[in-house]
């Protein structure tokens, strides 16, 4: 069974012709809202992320925080979240086909799937947990309103 997400797809159970046939029509995805992601992610063999244009990659964050492996198109910060080779694949915008190989590759190598899985929750903790990722907010806004202060003064 296929189940779809707001932000890419949720590969659940597989079947050739089915990955195939959504790997294709994952271009003409709707942004639909809805509480999938949360309810399927955890329980996702695959992400899929064909996006055509993507600022930073959370929908591949999320994915990797619950171990599953993302398969995703190298574009926007996407490349900065998903190590190509290590916690999932990346393929060019439009190439359905190493992506719809790529995901065969992840559903029928369950070492593999979970070696990905597992260095992709690795790296969302240690490069984007809160205890990370808000220091660095706070030094930029300081690093900001001194300069600010400098500037008046």
């Amino acid at each position: 069974k296929l189940r779809s997400a707001p932000a890419g797809t949720v590969i659940l159970r597989h079947n050739v012709s089915e990955v195939q046939a959504v790997v294709a029509s994952c271009f003409d995805y709707p942004p639909e809202r809805n509480k999938i992601v949360y309810e399927a992610l955890p329980e996702a063999d695959v992400f899929l992320l064909p996006s055509e244009l993507e600022s930073f990659g959370l929908a591949a964050l999320e994915a990797q925080a619950c171990e599953v492996p993302v398969i995703a198109t190298r574009i926007g910060g996407i490349p900065e979240v998903v190590n190509d080779g290590e916690t999932g694949f990346l393929s060019d915008v439009g190439d359905t086909e190493k992506m719809t190989k790529d995901t065969l590759q992840l559903l029928n190598d369950e070492e593999l799937r979970r070696a990905f899985g597992e260095k992709g929750r690795e790296n969302a903790i240690q490069r984007y947990s809160t205890s990370k990722i808000i220091p660095q907010y706070i030094a930029f806004y300081e690093k900001i309103v001194q300069k600010a202060k400098t500037a008046t003064a």
